[in-house]
C-alpha cells in the first residue's frame, strides 16, 4: 500500500510511472472512483495474484480519508489506525 501511495505522488523513480495509474487519467467521467487506481485487466488467472493487481485492488478499497493523505508519514498513520481497529 504504501508503494502505491509513493507512486501515486510520484515518490518514486519514473521506471515505475506505468505501474498504477488513477481513473481520471483514463476517462474524464466525474465518477466516485475517479481517483482509484485503475485495475489493469489480466488475461489469466496467473495476472491477478500480481503485485500491480492486488495492490491496485487493496489500494481501492481503503477509505478516502486514507487515500487522500497528504503525506507518507501521515498515509502510514492513518494505516496503522484503521488496520488495528
Amino acid at each position: 500500500m504504501c508503494f502505491s501511495f509513493k507512486r501515486l505522488n510520484e515518490l518514486v523513480p519514473s521506471y515505475f510511472s506505468d505501474y498504477f495509474i488513477r481513473n481520471c487519467t483514463i476517462h474524464t467521467y466525474k465518477t466516485r472512483q475517479r481517483n482509484d487506481i485503475h485495475l489493469p485487466n489480466p488475461k489469466l488467472t496467473l495476472g491477478k495474484n500480481t503485485f500491480r493487481f492486488s495492490g491496485a485492488v487493496i489500494f481501492n478499497n481503503l477509505p478516502t480519508s486514507i487515500k487522500e493523505a497528504t503525506s507518507l508519514s501521515t498515509f502510514k498513520n492513518f494505516l496503522r489506525f484503521h488496520f488495528s481497529h
